[in-house]
């Protein structure tokens, strides 16, 4: 979660959300108002704009909500199509400032193509990096169950997820419908992550949905200690071992705290202006650079946002799947006689094509992201590809 939180991306919004929807529920079972219909609908929609994962949250919640208000519902569909009309038009309204982005034309991603359109919104470009929507997907899943566990362990100790998946069993049996509901997300988000490249901060949700497990089951523990000593001594020492369980769950919270600060502090990583002032300052005049996400992205934001060389070409993978050219040779072969062209790459194995198609000359070693949110890994820039047939773009040579 802190290194979601120290980076300029979607997932800290997608936990805010998914925690304020979790809320809301919460709010409409103990008071039934038609604003918390209103709110939780405008909530649904406002996070769909932000990311697409709260597709597997806002079913769950909505069967919650149908069940916490069955009572005022099902006896009348008239009256639940009345109180349930402005909730679905506070969704539509929340999502219309997004309807914008897949058809407005942009610096950074051109989108005004009515097949680039189709590609966003059907998920083209991903549709080969997934399996939860194909009969692999449970394979993936139960085969995912130990590194889970281990990114689990490593990421908070054992302690919390026993104490997260114990206050959840808890939960089911204390209050069935929000106790169902929190599992579901649960584990609906962990057969996403599963089947999805196993990204880390696809798993902010259910690390949501631990802690409310574990505080549940560390509440539990206090109640149950509170009345341990009545039941074998005359003396009332509950109280006392309620106050140690509570003293016990802080402790262990800045314990952890205190062990992870050092790693976590990035209050003086300055790796990401770095990365961005060194490629800029290196490149010639109206150069292309071929790269891939982790690493365009600082890059875009140094150009259109901080207004940066904006003659240099930033082309990411993303870029020559939507504008149709198929392969990052391709593209080369499309600037090589009018920029100096530059490839990026992580892995030696990428350029393999690349090198049977064009000459590559060493250039620079730069720091660049790599392997999950808050990493580094440095890296060289295969710098200007030199077409085999002997012409040479204009300006100077770069190269890993």
């Amino acid at each position: 979660m802190w290194a979601a939180a120290t980076v300029a991306e979607v997932n800290p919004l997608h936990l805010l959300f998914g925690a304020l929807i979790l809320h809301r529920a919460l709010v409409w079972e103990e008071r039934r108002s038609l604003s918390d219909l209103v709110l939780g609908g405008l909530l649904v929609g406002l996070a769909l704009g932000n990311h697409l994962l709260p597709c597997f949250i806002a079913p769950f919640v909505a069967v919650f909500v149908l069940w916490a208000g069955r009572r005022e519902t099902w006896p009348g569909r008239g009256s639940w199509c009345r109180r349930s009309r402005p909730s679905s038009s506070a969704g539509r309204l929340s999502l219309h400032p997004n309807r914008r982005e897949p058809v407005a034309p942009t610096a950074v991603q051109p989108s005004g193509h009515p097949r680039r359109v189709l590609w966003l919104v059907s998920g083209t470009q991903f549709r080969g990096q997934f399996d939860f929507l194909s009969s692999r997907g449970p394979g993936e899943f139960v085969a995912a169950l130990p590194a889970l566990w281990a990114v689990l362990a490593a990421r908070a100790t054992p302690i919390l997820p026993i104490l997260g998946l114990t206050g959840l069993a808890i939960l089911v049996r204390r209050r069935p419908a929000f106790g169902l509901l929190c599992a579901a997300i649960f584990a609906g988000a962990i057969y996403v992550w599963a089947n999805y490249l196993q990204l880390e901060h696809y798993l902010l949700v259910p690390w949501l949905i631990l802690a409310i497990g574990a505080s549940v089951a560390l509440e539990w523990v206090a109640g149950l200690l509170t009345g341990w000593p009545r039941r074998i001594a005359t003396f009332d020492g509950g109280v006392l071992l309620g106050r140690v369980t509570v003293a016990f769950a802080l402790a262990f919270a800045l314990a952890l705290g205190t062990i992870n600060w050092s790693a976590s502090d990035r209050s003086s990583d300055r790796s990401g202006q770095d990365y961005v002032n060194a490629v800029f300052a290196a490149l010639p005049q109206d150069a292309a650079i071929l790269s891939y996400w982790d690493a365009s992205t600082p890059l875009w934001y140094g150009q259109h946002v901080e207004g940066g060389r904006p003659d240099v070409l930033i082309v990411d993978d993303t870029n020559i799947v939507y504008e149709q050219w198929v392969t990052r040779e391709a593209r080369i072969s499309s600037l090589i006689c009018q920029r100096p062209v530059f490839i990026l790459r992580l892995d030696d194995r990428d350029l393999i094509p690349t090198r049977q198609a064009f000459r590559l000359e060493p250039f620079m070693t730069v720091l660049v992201a790599g392997g999950g949110l808050g990493r580094g890994r440095s890296t060289d820039i295969p710098g200007r590809a030199v077409g085999s047939d002997g012409l040479r773009p204009i300006g100077g040579s770069l190269l890993k």
